[in-house]
């Protein structure tokens, strides 16, 4: 088995975090022996990074820079509907069929989130995970 497989395999939870406005983007993750009791919570995770990433500051510039541009441009809300799907599907794309194999939970999260942001993480869950995971996760959040 891969290193990457193992680590994946320890993994119960991964998620994407932005703000409000999807102008910053981190990430966290939770592993199955830190426990299920802030399963529904990211930023509550035992493996959240204190030092950001290089690549995830290059990301923030760029979404803080398309967030003032579409602001010049009148067009803020379509920024945060395209830049929130665009982490949706990068997820997608970079781990297909993750979570059936795994019961991974994948998440984009805002930390503060708005009632647009909160409608907006629960079709990304439905989205990124298989029906058991989604189930479980909708249970815990009440």
């Amino acid at each position: 088995m891969a290193a990457l497989d193992l680590i994946v395999e320890q993994l119960d939870g991964f998620a994407l975090c932005t703000d409000d406005n999807l102008r910053t983007v981190y990430h966290v993750a939770n592993a199955s022996k830190s426990g299920r009791r802030f399963w529904h919570e990211p930023v509550e995770w035992a493996l959240v990074s204190k030092k950001a990433k290089p690549e995830f500051w290059r990301i923030s510039e760029t979404l803080n820079a398309m967030a003032n541009e579409a602001i010049e441009q009148g067009r803020f809300s379509g920024h945060i509907s395209e830049c929130f799907d665009a982490m949706v599907t990068s997820i997608e794309l970079n781990a297909p069929d993750l979570d059936k194999r795994t019961g991974l939970l994948k998440l984009v999260i805002s930390t503060d989130p708005s009632a647009k942001l909160g409608k907006f993480e629960v079709a990304a869950a439905r989205r990124l995970n298989a029906g058991p995971v989604f189930a479980e996760w909708e249970r815990a959040r009440g």
